[in-house]
Parts: structure tokens; sequence; C-alpha cells
């Protein structure tokens, strides 16, 4: 007997143990999970999303090309300038060389003619301190004749020398000056060209190198300073994206919720009617209707699932986050507190918006465009002086359109944004009501007491008070409520991001 005892004391000591070290061990497994769970709210989720956005690095790429243009422009600017200024002295040497050279050319054909008349070309000195005009007969120079022909000769022939190299730098320099030439005209060319690509000028031919420097550099720094701007633009956008992505998984971990919760009241409803049947207390019928329905939610809570792992999996795309990876939202309540004045947000919006940036800055654009060819030389006669006012005229009446076209915008978001708010506390009572019909309905229908009531007439079976089908009609009708409220809750949450980015407030920087 007491060999007995011990051995249910020894098993049952083992069976303790067993048990502890397994609820011990599925402890450790269950905070191992929890350790590899990326909890998440909405803003670390946004800052996660940016900073993993290829869009974005795509953007910070484009701000360092801009910034790379924008030098480059600076660069052409000065090297067009500099090529003008060497031109214009190039020409001016040249010029003053071409007469020297016609007049030392002039000089040396006359002093020729003299010497052919056996004449001095110029005045000379003999070294005994006697001077002779030039013109002077050489052969009065008696024995020292031949002599002075032919210093007189070697002097003509190092005049006629130096005459021609004198030609030879003129011709390499009439060269440089001819490639220099080409090479400014070239560079304004490529310069107007790009002018007209991005203005969409077709008149304009030529500009004046300084002002064509100017307008290179407007335009590169306006569309240097619209990308700059941009950047956070569009880090917002992807907040945005972040923030449509996490309330459309909430919103749709809501449903699969509500639709749990529906289901389990089928089940139990269908669980009672059965019981009920069984006990000869309820017709088969009402089972029926009951299983049938039960049936109905089991398929709604599979199509909330679906519906939930795919937002689930598009919020981990837009995070970069691996697809298996287990991550926990956390929950979002609806400010319906704050309200907004549509004034403000039309001025704000009219003020901060990409759109109205980027046209303001082609306005800046083309005003210059209009002073440069007005500096170039072009009046109101000329068609290169029309062009860039009509131009001009046209860029205005762009920045009017968009500004009209965002103010719009707006007002259209402000009026979904208003309207989901208005109607957020009407569906919250709408949702109690329900409920409250939903009980009513199985009162009258466990007490079999027929009575009409508004949903029955709503749905014209006002016969079937009192029955099963009220009950499931009422069912409906809640979980319908529900499912509403959750979609609105969600759109305006969503409705107010989108208000807030329409009117160029931008809360991540």
């Amino acid at each position: 007997m007491k060999q007995k005892n011990v051995v249910c004391l020894l098993m049952v000591f083992m069976l303790i143990t067993n048990v502890s070290a397994a609820r011990a061990a599925d402890k450790k497994k269950q905070a191992v999970v929890e350790s590899t769970v990326l909890k998440l709210n909405i803003d670390e989720a946004v800052k996660l999303g940016i900073a993993n956005s290829i869009a974005m690095q795509k953007v910070k790429n484009q701000i360092e090309v801009s910034e790379v243009i924008d030098k480059n422009s600076q660069q052409s600017k000065k090297d067009l300038e500099d090529a003008e200024i060497q031109l214009n002295v190039a020409q001016q040497n040249l010029y003053a060389g071409m007469y020297d050279l016609y007049d030392s050319e002039a000089q040396l054909n006359a002093a020729q003619v003299l010497f052919a008349q056996d004449k001095l070309p110029q005045d000379i000195t003999l070294p005994d301190g006697s001077s002779y005009p030039a013109g002077t007969d050489i052969s009065a120079f008696g024995p020292l004749a031949a002599t002075v022909r032919a210093q007189v000769q070697a002097q003509l022939d190092q005049a006629e020398q130096a005459l021609k190299n004198g030609k030879a730098r003129y011709e390499d320099g009439v060269n440089d000056y001819t490639s220099g030439e080409q090479k400014l005209k070239v560079s304004k060319a490529y310069a107007i060209a790009s002018i007209s690509n991005k203005l969409g000028t077709s008149t304009i031919t030529e500009l004046r190198s300084e002002p064509l420097g100017e307008l290179m550099m407007t335009m590169s720094s306006q569309m240097k300073k619209i990308t700059t701007y941009s950047y956070d633009i569009y880090k917002n956008q992807v907040a945005m994206l972040i923030q449509k992505n996490y309330y459309d998984v909430l919103k749709n971990q809501k449903l699969v919720q509500l639709r749990e919760k529906t289901m389990e009241r089928g089940q139990i409803q269908y669980n009672a009617v059965s019981n009920a049947y069984y006990l000869g207390l309820k017709a088969k019928e009402d089972v029926l209707l009951a299983e049938t329905y039960y049936d109905s939610t089991r398929i709604a809570y599979e199509m909330a699932v679906q519906e939930y792992n795919k937002a689930m999996l598009e919020l981990k795309k837009n995070l970069h986050l691996p697809a298996d990876a287990q991550v926990l939202l956390s929950d979002v309540e609806a400010d319906k507190e704050k309200y907004f004045n549509i004034e403000e947000g039309v001025e704000s919006g009219l003020e901060k918006r990409l759109e109205i940036k980027t046209e303001e800055a082609k306005l800046v654009m083309y005003q210059q465009l209009k002073r440069v060819v007005s500096s170039s030389g072009y009046d109101e006669n000329d068609n290169e002086y029309k062009e860039a006012e009509l131009l001009l005229q046209k860029q205005e009446l762009e920045l009017s359109d968009k500004k009209c076209e965002i103010a719009t915008l707006i007002r259209q978001s402000y009026e979904t944004m208003n309207v989901l708010q208005k109607c957020l506390p009407i569906i919250q009572e709408m949702q109690k009501k329900a409920a409250e019909n939903l009980e009513i309905a199985r009162y009258k229908y466990e007490m079999g007491y027929p009575a009409e009531s508004a949903l029955m007439e709503k749905l014209n079976i006002e016969s079937l008070s009192g029955t099963m089908a009220e009950v499931i009609a009422s069912q409906e009708n809640l979980a319908e409520i529900e499912g509403k409220l959750v979609e609105m809750t969600s759109g305006y949450n969503l409705a107010r991001v989108k208000y807030l980015n329409d009117i160029g407030e931008l809360p991540y920087k």
C-alpha cells in the first residue's frame, strides 16, 4: 500500500513538473514571438516609410542633379561673358594691327620706289656727321655710293621681312578670332536651343551673351528652388500614402473583428435555435434560417480576413518590409473636435502647393526672357519681342488657371471631410439604436410576441414580426451599420489627411 502511495506521489510530481516545464516553454516561446513583432504607431510607420522610400531617394538624386546644373549654368554664364570680352579685345587688336600693316606696307612701297630711282628712301647720317635727307641721289655719295646702296638694301630687306612676319601674325590672329567667334556662336546656339526647349520659344535665335547668361542662371536657379522645395512635398505625399495604408489596415482589422463578432452572434443564435428545435420549442424553418445566416457570416468573415491581409501586404510593400514580417499597429482615434477655416485653407494652398510654386517659377523665367530680349536690342515691332510678350501673358494665364483649379480642389476636399465629420456622431447613434433594436427582436422571438416595427416595415416584412426572420434582419442591420461606422471613421481620417496635404500643410519636414 505504501509502495502504491509512493508511486502515485512520484507520478503526480512528474506530472506537475512536466506541466510547469511546458508552461515555461510556452512563455519563452511567446516572449520570442513578441520580440519579433514590429510594433508601430502611425507616426513611426510614416517615418519608417519615408526613410525606406525609393521615391524619396529619387527626389534627393534629382536635387543633386539640379545643383550640378545650377553650377554649370554659373560657369556657362561666365564662359559666355569672358568669350564675348576676349572676342571684342581680339577684334580691336586685329583692326589696329591691320591699320599698322597697311601703313607699314605703304611706307615700304614708297621706300622701294625711291631706291629704284637710286635715291635715299629715308634720312641718313654718315659716320663723319653729315646728314642727307630722303630723296637725295645716292650717286652723289661718290665712292661711298656702293656702301650706301648696300646698307639701304639691307634695311629694305629687313623691313620687308618684318612686314611678311606681321602679315603672318595677322593671319594667325584672324584664324584665332574666327575660331573663337565660331565657338561663341556654338555656345550661344546651344544655350538658345536649351531655352527654346524649356520655354517654348521659336523666333528667338540670337541674344547678347551677357543677358543670355543671366537668363540661363535664372532658369537653373528657379528649377533648383522648385526641386529643393519639392523634397518636403514628396515626403508628405509618401507620408499620406503610408497613412492611407495604415488606416486601411486598421479599417479592415476592425471589420474582421466586427465580422467575427457577427459570426459569433450568428453561431450563438444558431445553437440556441437548434437546441430549442430538439426540445420541440422551435420550428425547423427557424433552424434553417439561423443556419443560413450563420453560414453567410462565416463567408463575410473570410472575405474580411482576405481584405485585411491585402491591406497589410500593401502597407508592408510601401514600408519596404518583408511580406512575412509581423507588424502590430496602434489604433488612431478620429479627431472629430478639430475644425478648419476653409478660407485660410485656400489661402495656405495657393501659397504652398508645389503646382503653384512651379507656375510662379515659370513666370519668373518668362519675365526674365522678356527683359533679355529687350536688352538684346529687340523692340515691340520685332517678332522676337512679340513672342516673349505673348509667352509671358500665356504663363500669367496658366498661373491664374492653376490657382482656380487648386482652390476648387481644396474646397471639394474640405466638403468631403466636413460631411464625414458631421455624419460620424449620427452613425454612432444609429449603431446604438440598431443594437437596441436587435435586443428587442430577440426578446420578441423568445417570448413569441409579434408586433410591428419600423425595421420590419422598412424591409416590407411586417408579417414576420416576432420570428427568426426579424432577428436575422436586425442582426444584418446592426452589422451593416457597424461596418459603415468603421468605413466612415477611416474615411474621415483619410479625408482629414488629404485636406491637410491639399492646403500645403507639411507635418513631415
